[in-house]
């Protein structure tokens, strides 16, 4: 069950359909198909893929009540056919706090630690996250890595997507890392879709078992637009550093030009919220300029 909420302070979101979970009170958005908000257990609140814990994963104050604590060793999983995707578009959301440092299992769905039908998200030691993604025989075998910097002990958020065959990873409401697998990707398997370790963990490329928090993961099918993943983030709408580098200069210039036009309800270069990206948003791009 859902409700309606009313708009947060600082976004503009025009035709965007924005609704609060009842469990939580992170928002969420239509084609919403799994929702683990870790309110006190692992229940699913939107599908039917209640998850299991294994080991003593507890729950610790979240970025929205209360969120999942995982130990070295402890994991999740939430059934066998959640996030069988096929050939449709998806993104996977959720909020992340680490408790150590180090190259950790965040999620995987994979029978064997091989570029075979697998999803393997991972955060580096450098705080960076890493993405790899393969359907049958490693076709359209694709890794993308992005500089998240979340090894500070704040939450952050993170959202993957695919939309066609484009994959993306936003942090913190901003793109990170974009890249097009070589060939469409069809994907479905028989492993358990997990949080907290996997098949490649303990292997040699160093990856360990995670330690730290993760709240609120959602599933959705289809690929949310930047306004959507700005909302889960909390990240306000009409800001002029479009590409997030703290500076607001000739990048987001660039990002702007490249986005000119009507927008799609909502698009993160169009500043004055009026539905087109034209003169009047880089008026305020350069009154921001630094």
């Amino acid at each position: 069950m859902q409700l309606r909420s009313t708009l947060l302070p600082g976004f503009v979101f025009g035709p965007v359909s924005l609704v609060a979970s009842v469990a939580s009170g992170q928002v969420t958005f239509p084609d919403l198909i799994h929702h683990w908000p870790a309110e006190g257990s692992a229940a699913d609140v939107v599908g039917a893929a209640d998850g299991t814990l294994n080991g003593a994963v507890g729950y610790v104050a979240g970025r929205f009540g209360q969120a999942f604590d995982f130990d070295s060793g402890e994991f999740i999983t939430f059934g066998n056919s959640t996030c069988n995707f096929g050939f449709e578009d998806f993104t996977l959301s959720f909020w992340i706090r680490l408790d150590a440092p180090g190259q950790m299992a965040l999620f995987t769905k994979r029978p064997l630690c091989v570029l075979n039908q697998m999803i393997d998200l991972r955060v580096l030691a450098s705080g960076d996250v890493n993405v790899e993604f393969s359907g049958p025989q490693a076709s359209g075998y694709t890794s993308l890595q992005a500089p998240g910097m979340l090894g500070d002990g704040e939450w952050h958020h993170v959202a993957w997507s695919r939309s066609l065959q484009t994959l993306e990873i936003h942090i913190d409401g901003c793109l990170a890392a974009t890249e097009d697998s070589l060939v469409p990707i069809i994907f479905s398997n028989s492993a358990p879709f997990m949080a907290g370790k996997g098949p490649c963990t303990g292997s040699p490329d160093g990856t360990v078992p995670f330690d730290g928090a993760l709240d609120e993961i959602q599933v959705y099918m289809r690929a949310l637009d930047d306004a959507e993943i700005a909302a889960l983030a909390e990240r306000p709408a009409g800001s002029p550093d479009l590409d997030c580098s703290g500076a607001i200069d000739g990048a987001d210039l660039g990002f702007l030009l490249g986005a000119w036009g009507p927008c799609k309800g909502f698009c993160a270069a169009d500043l004055n919220g009026d539905g087109v990206v034209d003169g009047a948003d880089i008026g305020v791009l350069l009154g921001g300029w630094e």
